[in-house]
């Protein structure tokens, strides 16, 4: 019997590192071979260096190859390691440079292309164009351009990315290009300054990998500035009081600054308000079609005597320049903002007011007491605006037994359900790890999305006892699990909740004796306070009777003549996770 015991549990073992092992290749997300991704590797013809795999074209310019000293590589900038490419703006048409063919695994669907940008401080006249070529054995088929840059200040390094499908490849494709260029898109504006290329990444799925894309907030860092009747403001943003005695805030209640900054050479403040809230209107931000979630972020700062307000940090949804409603979610409760701090909310498209086609976002301030004298300043810097086609906010849904008390008899398989929120559409499967009474990982058991939704999650033990599970959720194109912990609220402490990592459960060998046939001196000791719960757990553990307490405090506990013919015995120290769960028994006195 012991070996066949041992025999089926590592038989359970191998089936259930299986089935991990199909679920985690389902969800893999692969790094192509791209050819020195870095530019670290030279190569030497005719006595000039350049960066080996790598050549340089200029489309539809008065040569097909700039001169060396408008594309090479340079020791000067760098994003990583010891080189990066430069490109010098040009006056005509596209130029860059062409990494060697890249061939794609057939069995992969999604390709995503990441690489890491730079402008000089005179780039002008022209603007990144950050594309792939597609080709069969070396003939051109075809190309694809995102413009992932709009918007974007590249004054420091940074990683820019997007995604093409292989649903959107020409018939026949099995390699991809890369081509890292600039582009003329202004033939009046002298062309000047140099973009650099580091870090480039080719990364590739079987499902399809997220995307998300950083969308063009106008003067997102409050550095430029616009003069209006000769005074200076924050280009493409103005002022709105709400609810206030006029619409608009003096300047010296709303304007910008040089004193207080995140980052760059500015920041906007806004003054507390008396009535109503004030602050900061962007400009309309028009929203990608393709796109369903989206994340609004920005840096806060508070100046010390900052009272009788908080910040008011939301969204108005537009279309074409008519309001259609507006978003509001507190991120900053409970937050010290006594040094510049990031606040961010998503908002997805499924809240949006039918017809939105534009954000506008609102950096204010609010009055929340009357009595309180509304005073200091509130500050804004570095906002940005995020776009995924998967939700950008946490998933929240949490699960419940389908068994009181989440006890099971031996035999009865295990199921939870989900209990409250939303599983989102990007989730693709929900992970129990099982674990038994000495903390030993014994089970690992995915479901799919649909699977759970329909039953719920289910593992059937082979042996009674007490057993712990966590659970996680793995979004689609990812192989990162995310945990999904239980929450308790306990209402007569300090901290009214609390967050576990795991479910708890018992295996029970059986259904639970009757009366008859339990120990007669096995009781608990039960409270009035504790409710239906207490006694139907106890029935479950097996006890024989109940000692319920009956003391003279105040009008809850009073011994009325007639009710209990003998006093009862109090006893302190009950264990108060019991108020977590529950039980029935009958009792005797």
């Amino acid at each position: 019997m012991g070996k066949y015991k041992k025999f089926v549990c590592v038989l359970g073992l191998l089936f259930f590192m299986v089935i991990g092992a199909r679920a985690a290749h389902a969800a893999v997300i692969q790094q192509l071979p791209v050819s020195n991704p870095g530019f670290e590797t030279l190569t030497v013809a005719n006595g000039v260096y350049s960066p080996k795999d790598w050549k340089t074209w200029w489309w539809s310019g008065p040569v097909n190859n700039p001169p060396i000293a408008a594309a090479n590589y340079t020791e000067n900038e760098k994003s990583g390691g010891q080189r990066s490419v430069f490109i010098s703006s040009v006056s005509t048409g596209f130029a860059g440079w062409v990494s060697s063919p890249i061939t794609l695994p057939s069995d992969m669907i999604s390709f995503r292309i990441t690489a890491k940008l730079k402008t000089s401080q005179d780039y002008a006249g022209n603007k990144p164009r950050f594309w792939v070529s597609f080709q069969n054995n070396g003939n051109f088929l075809g190309s694809y351009t995102t413009d992932q840059t709009e918007g974007l200040s590249l004054g420091d390094w940074t990683e820019v990315s997007f995604t093409v499908d292989r649903s959107q490849f020409p018939a026949g494709t099995n390699t991809l290009v890369l081509n890292l260029s600039t582009t003329s898109i202004n033939a009046a504006t002298p062309a000047s300054g140099k973009i650099y290329y580091d870090d480039v990444m080719v990364e590739a799925s079987d499902e399809p990998i997220p995307v998300v894309q950083q969308l063009p907030v106008s003067n997102p860092g409050f550095e430029t500035l616009t003069v209006t009747n000769g005074v200076n403001s924050p280009k493409d943003w103005k002022t709105w009081w709400w609810n206030g005695p006029s619409n608009n805030l003096p300047a010296s209640a709303a304007n910008y600054t040089e004193d207080e900054k995140s980052s760059g050479q500015r920041s906007v403040f806004i003054n507390s308000v008396s009535t109503g809230y004030a602050g900061w209107v962007s400009s309309p931000i028009t929203l990608p079609s393709n796109m369903t979630s989206f994340r609004i972020t920005a840096k806060l700062k508070a100046s010390p005597d900052y009272s009788g307000n908080k910040p008011r940090f939301w969204v108005s949804f537009q279309n074409n320049g008519t309001f259609l409603g507006s978003y509001t979610t507190d991120k900053t409760e409970g937050l010290s903002l006594a040094d510049w701090t990031e606040v961010s909310f998503t908002v997805d498209r499924g809240q949006f007011p039918a017809g939105t086609n534009t954000l506008v976002l609102n950096l204010t301030t609010t009055s929340i007491n009357a009595a309180t004298p509304a005073i200091g300043k509130l500050y804004f810097d570095d906002v940005k605006a995020e776009a995924s086609n998967q939700s950008l906010g946490p998933v929240v849904f949490t699960l419940k037994s389908n068994k009181f008390a989440s006890w099971w008899n031996l035999g009865d398989p295990v199921v939870y359900q989900l209990n409250a929120g939303a599983v989102p559409s990007s989730a693709k499967s929900i992970f129990g790890s099982v674990y038994n009474s000495d903390n030993k990982l014994i089970a690992q058991v995915p479901v799919s999305r649909q699977t759970f939704l329909d039953q719920g999650w289910s593992w059937t033990p082979s042996e009674p006892g007490y057993y712990e599970i966590a659970f996680a959720y793995q979004q689609n194109g990812s192989t990162d699990l995310t945990d999904l912990p239980v929450k308790y609220t306990y209402s007569q402490t300090d901290l009214t909740t609390f967050s576990r990592e795991r479910y708890s459960l018992v295996v029970s060998q059986g259904p639970t004796k009757p009366i008859s046939q339990r120990w007669p001196t096995m009781g608990f000791s039960y409270q009035l306070s504790e409710g239906e719960n207490a006694m139907k757990l106890a029935d479950l553990v097996g006890f024989h009777f109940a000692r319920i307490h009956a003391v003279p405090w105040g009008t809850q506990f009073v011994i009325r003549a007639g009710r209990l013919n003998r006093p009862a015995v109090f006893i302190i120290g009950r264990d108060s996770m019991s108020k977590l769960t529950s039980c029935q028994v009958t009792a005797s006195i």
